[in-house]
């Protein structure tokens, strides 16, 4: 799911922010979803 939308944030997010990457992930599948 993620890995189609960006697969080289996604992984670099969660890995630098740690608990803050996984809200953005959170927020970048809403909103892809929604639009």
């Amino acid at each position: 799911m993620t890995q189609q939308i960006a697969p080289e944030p996604a992984t670099l997010a969660p890995h630098t922010l740690g608990v803050g990457g996984v809200g953005l992930m959170n927020r970048r599948k809403q909103k892809p979803s929604a639009v």
